[in-house]
C-alpha cells in the first residue's frame, strides 16, 4: 500500500519556520543557499533545506520565482506571512506590506546580491561578540514606508538618496557606525555612480551629520560622532568588462573625481572576492576591501594626467581608457582592509 501524501491543509507552522519567515521578511530574495547558511542547525542539508522551503511554498507562506531555468528559485514573503508575525507584534508597531517586484526579472540578481551580503553581515555578528548589528533597512520594499534619505540640492528643492542597504553596526559594544551599501551590477556608467556619491556628499552635509547624530545618539551613543561608511561591491557585465576587478578600477577612476577628504570613507571590493571567503570561519573577516582614503597621494598626478590628456587631440573614449588603465597599474598597490577586523 502506498502511502498517502500529506494534505497542505494539515501543515501547521512550526517555530523555525517563524523564524525562516520572519528572516525572509527583514532579508528579501532569498535562495535556498541563503536559507542553509543562515539556519544551519534548522537546514542541515540542501535537501532538507528544499523540502522544508517547499512546505512554506505550497502552504502559501513563501513564493517562489526562478527567474531562469538554470537559476536558482528566489523566495519572497507573502502577505500570508506577514500576518502570521504581525500576531505577536503590538497594534501600533505591525509590519508594513511588502512590495512584489518578482515581475521584475531584470532586478532579481541586483535583489540576491545585496540579500548575500546582508546574510554575511548577520552571520559575521552571530560568530562575534565583539560586534553587534542594531539594525538593517532595505530601503524600497516597504509600501507603508518608503525609507531614503532627503536632502536640499543645490536649487534648494528636496531630492532623496536610497542606498541598496544600510545597517547600523557597533563595535565592542561602544562605537556605532552606519553603513549604507550599494550592490553595482556594472551596469551604470561610471558617472552615474559619481553622481550618486556626490549626492551622499550633498545629502551629508544638509541633513546627513544632523541623522547620524540622531541615530547615534537614540542608540546610547554619549558623544556621538557623525561619521559612516559608504561600501560598494563590484560585478561586472562581460561585453562591458574583463571581470569584477577591471569594473572595480573603472569605478575608482570616476571617483578620483571626487575631493579627497570625501572620498575616504569608500569602501571598494569584488563579488568574486566577497564569494571566494563566504564560507570562512569569520565572515567578512579577510581583507577584502580598497578604502579610498589611500588614494589621496594619487590626487596631484591623477589631475596632473587629466591636464595633460585634456590638451591632446584625443577622442573622449581614448581619453577614458588611459585614465582606467593608470588607475589599474595603481590598485594593486594598495592594501586592503578587513570591514570587520577580528579581535585581537
Amino acid at each position: 500500500m502506498t502511502k498517502a501524501k500529506k494534505k497542505t491543509s494539515d501543515f501547521k507552522l512550526q517555530p523555525h519556520h517563524v523564524r525562516l519567515l520572519a528572516f525572509c521578511y527583514l532579508t528579501p530574495y532569498l535562495t535556498r543557499d541563503i536559507f542553509q547558511r543562515s539556519f544551519p542547525n534548522e537546514l542541515k542539508s540542501r535537501s532538507t533545506a528544499h523540502n522544508q522551503l517547499k512546505k512554506l511554498v505550497d502552504a502559501g507562506y513563501l513564493k517562489a520565482t526562478r527567474d531562469s531555468v538554470n537559476e536558482p528559485l528566489i523566495y519572497t514573503i507573502t502577505p500570508k506571512s506577514i500576518k502570521v508575525l504581525n500576531r505577536t507584534r503590538p497594534a501600533d508597531n505591525q509590519l508594513p506590506p511588502v512590495r512584489d517586484e518578482t515581475a521584475k526579472t531584470w532586478r532579481l540578481k541586483h535583489e540576491i546580491g545585496i540579500s548575500e551580503f546582508q546574510s554575511d553581515v548577520r552571520l559575521a555578528a552571530q560568530q562575534r561578540a565583539d560586534l553587534d548589528i542594531r539594525f538593517f533597512e532595505r530601503r524600497y520594499f516597504q509600501d507603508a514606508k518608503q525609507k531614503h534619505f532627503s536632502y536640499r540640492n543645490a536649487s534648494g528643492g528636496v531630492s532623496k538618496i536610497r542606498p541598496d542597504l544600510g545597517f547600523l553596526a557597533q563595535f565592542n559594544q561602544q562605537h556605532l557606525l552606519f553603513h549604507a551599501f550599494e550592490y553595482d551590477r556594472g551596469t551604470e556608467d561610471g558617472n552615474v555612480v559619481l553622481k550618486k556619491m556626490e549626492n551622499y556628499d550633498t545629502w551629508f552635509v544638509s541633513a546627513g551629520q544632523q541623522y547620524l547624530f540622531d541615530l547615534y545618539t537614540r542608540h546610547g551613543a554619549t558623544k556621538p560622532r557623525p561619521s559612516y561608511r559608504r561600501l560598494i561591491v563590484t560585478t561586472h557585465r562581460p561585453e562591458k568588462d574583463a571581470d569584477d576587478h577591471d569594473r572595480l578600477c573603472k569605478l575608482i577612476t570616476h571617483l578620483m573625481q571626487l575631493p579627497a577628504e570625501t572620498r575616504a570613507n569608500i569602501f571598494l571590493t569584488t563579488d568574486e572576492l566577497i564569494v571566494q571567503h563566504r564560507n570562512d570561519e569569520q565572515p567578512l573577516a579577510a581583507p577584502l576591501w580598497i578604502a579610498l582614503k589611500f588614494t589621496r597621494s594619487w590626487s596631484r598626478s591623477f589631475e596632473q594626467l587629466q591636464c595633460e590628456l585634456d590638451s591632446k587631440p584625443l577622442s573622449a573614449g581614448s581619453r577614458t581608457k588611459r585614465l582606467y588603465a593608470w588607475t589599474r597599474e595603481r590598485v594593486t598597490s594598495l592594501a586592503k582592509l578587513s570591514l570587520f577586523p577580528p579581535p585581537k
